[in-house]
């Protein structure tokens, strides 16, 4: 990986010339599935520079299928950021890492690039060159978005020298600007930031779309369900005789358990009614697949991605929400499908049962008290559930 700079001018000089242009901004070839850098294009146009350098570690690259190691201030950003991309993937196919998090990851180390250039040596970043990014590309987003690219900067470069590997001679030092910064006070207080729908929005929705999506918005207000939950939500995670979901947070891994009201029961099952064949066998455990066969919410390609390009992530439930949004006018605030898991959170807390709230979300209850809960009851889950019920359902609730 490389800087993010689209090429105009470089060309392979010869038919059998071993390495091509990069639309990252570098020479490239890839070996043994991992996509390896040599060197910007923008300086070497006739890959002259890079071929000397293919052709010195031609034999560690095709043995090891990855550059040889640079030491003593030899490691340059792009380097580092190969490392650790190769690193990170290797976790997403062993199941230890979400595609989510590897594509935090991913567009973290753009934004270094961005910054620094892919050539740059890593032992030549200071204090100076952190604060320079952090006003550059970090300041003056949310801080909940800024402690995120700061976590992932301070990972990037504690990879270049920790305990188990030394590719740099010490840590780097990286400034006051990279401390974790704590919300305003102002803040800290429950607000409406436009991204929690009211009851009468969703019984709008639900009165307009089809049963697939009437299925997953309830999910969503019922079991506090995001975009890739629904996507992923496999039959074996699903009890409709009993009532329940055992579906796992596909972003963390974390335990989830929730009851299922009668209106979420009722629209799964004619959904998975009018199901579609899905277009790939690997699919066919999910409840959910669109009117083409396809899961709702996927990435790019893995061969695409392990070439070095883009790790974009598509929804097609972001998009038909946000059509039947349209229909109804809810153009204004920030409403999304996601925006349902914010109303659960903040309806249900008042359930005053937060650590159930908790489990049912999939989140951990900080303190102490998680490593020894080993259990919670499910008359608690369904007492945040009926909460929920009464304040979307009010009418229905009364005469239950």
């Amino acid at each position: 990986m490389a800087q993010s700079i689209k090429l105009q001018s470089a060309k392979k000089p010869r038919a059998d010339f071993p390495l091509f242009p990069h639309a990252n901004g570098h020479w490239a070839k890839k070996v043994k599935g991992r996509m390896l850098y040599f060197g910007p294009a923008a300086s070497d146009p006739h890959g002259d520079e890079a071929l000397t350098v293919w052709l010195t570690e031609k034999d560690y690259c095709l043995l090891h299928g990855s550059r040889p190691p640079k030491y003593s201030g030899g490691l340059t950003i792009a380097d580092l950021i190969d490392r650790l991309l190769n690193f990170k993937r290797l976790a997403v196919e062993n199941k230890e890492l979400s595609p989510l998090t590897f594509r935090a990851w991913y567009k973290t180390c753009n934004m270094v690039l961005k910054q620094f250039g892919g050539t740059r040596s890593v032992e030549s970043l200071g204090p100076d060159d952190f604060d320079a990014l952090f006003r550059a590309q970090i300041s003056g987003k949310a801080v909940n978005t800024r402690n995120q690219y700061i976590t992932y900067i301070r990972g990037l470069f504690r990879f270049a020298h920790n305990e188990y590997q030394r590719y740099i001679a010490a840590p780097l030092m990286l400034g006051q600007s990279f401390r974790l910064a704590k919300q305003p006070r102002t803040a800290r207080g429950i607000k409406n930031t436009g991204k929690v729908f009211s009851a009468q929005q969703i019984q709008k929705l639900l009165g307009i779309v089809h049963w697939r999506l009437k299925a997953m918005i309830l999910l969503g207000i019922n079991c506090g369900f995001g975009n890739n939950d629904c996507a992923t939500l496999t039959f074996d995670a699903l009890d409709l005789i009993g009532g329940w979901h055992n579906h796992s947070r596909p972003k963390t891994g974390m335990a989830r358990r929730c009851p299922l009201w009668p209106e979420t029961i009722t629209a799964i099952q004619r959904a998975i009614k009018t199901r579609r064949e899905p277009r790939d066998p690997a699919h066919k455990s999910l409840v959910f697949l669109t009117r083409h066969g396809a899961p709702y919410c996927r990435f790019t390609d893995t061969d695409r991605a392990n070439a070095g390009g883009a790790v974009e992530w598509y929804s097609s439930l972001g998009i038909i929400m946000r059509r039947a949004l349209d229909r109804l006018d809810m153009k204004a605030g920030k409403l999304s499908f996601y925006g349902l898991r914010h109303s659960f959170e903040t309806v249900a807390g008042n359930s005053k049962d937060q650590i159930a709230v908790d489990l049912i979300m999939g989140h951990v209850t900080p303190g102490m008290g998680t490593s020894y809960r080993h259990e919670i009851d499910d008359e608690r889950l369904l007492a945040v559930v009926n909460h929920v019920h009464n304040w979307l359902f009010p009418a229905s609730s009364a005469n239950s």
